[in-house]
């Protein structure tokens, strides 16, 4: 038999096993690396919310302008606590960066370190490189996971030590402890990474390679369940002076966001696939329209092409009659690892599926079972490959290539703008705001946290401490000093209609949100 690349298939016969030849060593190293650098030369600029609240948090924790508790939330414990540990390093380095920034620039690293474990995982599963790659590029260019490897949030990293208890069970020589405490990291990162538990479960039950299933299951429970429990016991009594079993469950549990779930299933299942669709294809239309420019168009333009080219190579080469059929004359190279990795991701992404009908449309909770669908389509298409004997190169490359050019092109691109997310745009222009300036807010919502955030020098303050006229006393004293002071919407609401008419310099700030328009009046001693 004539001799293949290095990573190809070694038989194209159905008899016999297929053995896979490793990748270079420097393969991996050049996948992190190139996945990195297209993370870090994308950073958002249209961030998640979450991410702002979570920088301004630990920058006023580190200026010591709020309480170490603040670093800890019941749904992602400890992400805050490693982020404000790895921006008081970098600053003790004399690197004076933001939080935003530096959480960013972490969450390509850890992105691309994710894209890595999976290439191994799905080169292991299929016994062939080729395909591993191709799918390793639809997830790492799939729109929700390249969104969230560019934006400040805790999904990434959970992701991340999740993949790391699937190969550690997929691996050929599983550890209990290591999966254990993988997973209890992952939870301990975000509430979201329990779900994964039940498909953890079959991969064990599954594995060829675990002789004592139960004895192990039970192990590797125990292990992530003791130490997710005493992680959250110890911050619930230390932050919140929990000591009650129950208490402590009603507040992991909690949700202070206050996020509504789906009013009805219908409504989850009515929004499943375009929200699903939105997960691999993402676009905003209408921002590309208002800031493209030639790159972008050219990268529109060939992102189309490749579309094109995708669709002429299907029609001339692929008989899609035999591509179905091979679904079900699966390879015998690949009966164990069917059995083991698709029935493991069947709950897998079942799981998550069933909480995600109830929770809502967002699309970056859909990431948590993009690897198990890059595994799925990966043994499919090595299986289609193996039976059907076609040649490594093809119709599934060109999509890829065409499905990340879209992506950079209506979304990823665009989002890397400051006019991507109105509220940061409208924060930035506050520049008048100085170590002068006076905020008084009731209540807060995310448009204040943006302006905070992006205002770093101005002083926000409860107005509801105040009485009336001390209020007009800090006034008084804030423009003797060369301040300003501003109410915010929330503030308005608590002083008299006519004490805010005789006050107001004329100056306001207005911005339309969903709930209505949100204002910044600046107000000024009796006139």
């Amino acid at each position: 038999m004539a001799k293949l690349p290095a990573g190809l298939l070694e038989s194209d016969r159905l008899s016999g096993p297929t053995t896979l030849v490793p990748p270079p060593r420097w393969f991996s190293p050049a996948l992190f690396l190139i996945a990195a650098v297209v993370y870090l030369a994308t950073l958002t600029s249209d961030y998640y919310w979450d991410g702002i609240t979570f920088s301004l948090q630990i920058e006023k924790v580190a200026r010591a302008q709020a309480r170490v508790a603040l670093l800890f939330h019941q749904n992602h414990l400890l992400y805050n606590a490693l982020g404000y540990l790895l921006y008081r390093a970098t600053n003790a380095l004399g690197f004076g960066v933001r939080a935003l920034f530096l959480l960013q620039t972490a969450n390509a690293f850890i992105g691309a370190g994710a894209v890595v474990v999976f290439f191994r995982m799905a080169a292991r599963a299929t016994r062939n490189v080729y395909v591993a790659l191709v799918c390793t590029t639809f997830l790492a260019f799939s729109a929700a996971w390249w969104k969230i490897s560019t934006d400040t949030n805790a999904y990434i990293l959970t992701i991340l030590l999740i993949l790391l208890v699937a190969n550690n069970l997929l691996g050929e020589k599983p550890q209990w402890l290591v999966a254990g405490l993988t997973f209890a990291g992952a939870m301990l990162i975000h509430e979201l990474a329990s779900l994964f538990y039940p498909a953890a479960l079959v991969a064990v039950f599954l594995s060829k390679t675990i002789e004592r299933k139960l004895r192990f299951a039970t192990l590797m429970s125990v292990a992530a369940g003791v130490v997710t429990l005493a992680g959250y016991y110890a911050c619930a009594y230390l932050v919140q002076g929990i000591t009650s079993p129950i208490d402590l469950l009603k507040w992991a549990a909690s949700n202070p966001s206050l996020k509504p779930v789906s009013s009805s299933l219908l409504q989850g299942m009515l929004t499943f696939p375009r929200t699903n669709l939105d997960a691999i294809l993402g676009h905003n239309f209408g921002l590309f329209r208002s800031q493209s420019n030639s790159i972008e168009l050219s990268i529109a333009l060939a992102a189309g092409l490749a579309g094109l080219g995708f669709a002429l190579v299907v029609a001339r080469r692929v008989d899609i009659v035999r591509a179905f059929r091979t679904l079900l004359q699966w390879a015998p190279e690949t009966a164990d690892t069917r059995k083991q990795i698709g029935l493991m991701i069947i709950p897998w992404i079942g799981t998550y599926v069933l909480f995600l009908l109830f929770w809502g449309p967002l699309i970056y909770f859909r990431a948590f079972y993009a690897p198990a669908i890059g595994l799925g389509l990966a043994l499919a298409l090595a299986n289609y490959h193996t039976v059907s004997r076609a040649k490594p190169y093809g119709a599934a490359a060109i999509a890829v290539v065409a499905l990340a050019l879209f992506n950079l092109g209506f979304y990823i691109g665009p989002n890397m703008r400051a006019p991507a997310n109105p509220r940061v745009t409208e924060a930035r222009k506050a520049r008048h705001w100085n170590d002068r300036t006076i905020i008084y807010y009731h209540t807060r919502t995310e448009l204040d946290t943006a302006f905070e955030y992006f205002n770093p020098s101005a002083d926000w303050d409860n107005l509801s401490r105040l009485s009336l006229a001390e209020l007009e006393r800090e006034i008084a004293r804030a423009y003797s000093e060369g301040g300003s002071v501003w109410l915010n919407t929330s503030a308005m609401l608590l002083v008299p209609a006519e004490w805010l008419t005789r006050h107001s310099s004329g100056e306001a700030i207005e911005f339309d949100e969903p709930a209505g328009t949100r204002r910044y009046v600046r107000v000024i001693p009796n006139k």
